[in-house]
């Protein structure tokens, strides 16, 4: 199928094609509005699950699909809007995103677009008050895999893959915010 990208794993492969964000769209509301109903602790797993998945799948296959990407901001911001702190996850989304976008500038091929469209998501989930909070968490995460992915691969020439950083400092800032 023109369009596909197909992500495989021990199970079985996952289609992602072009009306996959839609559908993700339509998920993350779903789950987004489930996450603001349901009692704190199932709320963070169900806010964290889908940075969870976007760290295997980028560990996996190098990509991180825009159904993942979509899916999580459109969770995460429907759960905040629910809790009445909208704004603040969109203005940290979009403090995330630009952050992210400079990443993409500077590491020259190293960062890609899906790690930047992820950390949008991972901004609405910190909102404006635990951005900063997010961002430095990613980069210490970050740098450990990075410290790690060398002494295994014994290359500082081998890019990683950065989403399992995004998830981590996801997960650590829903944790303790």
């Amino acid at each position: 199928m023109t369009g596909e990208v197909t992500v495989e794993s021990s199970c079985a492969a996952t289609p992602f094609d072009r009306t996959s964000p839609l559908f993700a769209a339509v998920a993350g509301v779903l789950l987004g509005a489930l996450a603001a109903t349901i009692p704190e602790g199932l709320a963070t797993a169900v806010r964290a699950a889908p940075f969870l998945v976007a760290a295997v799948v980028d560990v996996k296959t190098r990509r991180i699909p825009n159904a993942l990407t979509v899916g999580a901001l459109a969770l995460a911001v429907t759960a905040a809007v629910l809790e009445g702190r909208g704004g603040d996850a969109v203005v940290g989304a979009i403090v995330v995103l630009a952050a992210g976008l400079v990443l993409h500038l500077l590491a020259r091929g190293a960062f890609g677009m899906g790690d930047v469209k992820l950390m949008a998501g991972a901004g609405a989930v910190a909102g404006l008050a635990h951005a900063v909070d997010f961002l430095f968490t990613m980069a210490f995460a970050g740098g450990v895999l990075a410290l790690l992915f060398v002494l295994i691969h014994r290359s500082r020439r081998t890019t990683m893959p950065y989403g399992p950083a995004i998830a981590a400092g996801v997960v650590i800032v829903l944790l303790v915010r």
